[in-house]
């Protein structure tokens, strides 16, 4: 299946209150593909981390205003809508999902990742952040770009290294773009989604796409 038209966010409500790791982007995109299968088909598929309010020794508490964000093109929603009504498992957690809703994507001059991940030819902070500074911006030459702290996501058992990062000052187009295709791999796991940055930070898990605070999971 190729991608051409608009990218868009499927959003499902997560319908009950669990607790899960914070690093559970592998485990969330391998508990999709179990129910679902069909999920791998859709191209650049982007699945936002989990969001909800962190608790001790690494974990974070799903609450009635969590969700699971799907970015895809919106010629690709018919293949996700299955999994309303699932429960996904991942790891010890039962996620069960609802009726969907669609967000359209909109221009906006902030932007936030929560983790930005590419190929580094070293992986040490300091070279992987000059070498990924250095691809921002030759992609996108007229945003500025505040590369912030390191993070890693567990793959298949390796810790993988990654970056989270603010982009300001962004042209409409450019937001679009950005917010559309991403940045660096690894999107089914969470990594290089950015969504919209609002005045008033939630750090309990809003789906909104227009009001996601930078410093909350």
């Amino acid at each position: 299946m190729e991608a051409g038209g608009p990218v868009v966010d499927l959003v499902f409500p997560v319908v009950q209150s669990t607790v899960i790791h914070i690093d559970h982007g592998h485990a969330l995109y391998g508990a999709i593909k179990q129910i679902h299968p069909d999920i791998q088909g859709i191209p650049s598929l982007g699945i936002h981390p989990l969001r909800g309010i962190p608790v001790p020794s690494g974990m974070l508490m799903l609450t009635e205003r969590s969700s699971l964000r799907l970015r895809i093109p919106v010629e690709a929603i018919h293949i996700a809508l299955p999994l309303a009504g699932k429960v996904l498992r991942v790891v010890e957690a039962s996620v069960r999902l609802g009726v969907p809703s669609v967000l359209v994507l909109t221009p906006t001059p902030e932007l936030w990742a929560r983790t930005v991940t590419m190929k580094f030819a070293d992986t040490e902070n300091a070279a992987a952040e000059k070498q990924l500074r250095r691809h921002l911006e030759k992609h996108y030459p007229e945003v500025r770009f505040s590369i912030r702290r390191p993070r890693t996501i567990r793959i298949h058992g390796k810790q993988i290294l990654g970056f989270e990062i603010l982009a300001e000052k962004i042209g409409a187009l450019d937001s679009l773009k950005l917010q559309a295709e991403g940045f660096g791999g690894r999107r089914a796991f969470g990594c290089g989604i950015f969504v919209s940055v609002g005045p008033k930070p939630n750090n309990t898990g809003a789906a909104s796409s227009h009001a996601v605070g930078h410093g909350q999971f």
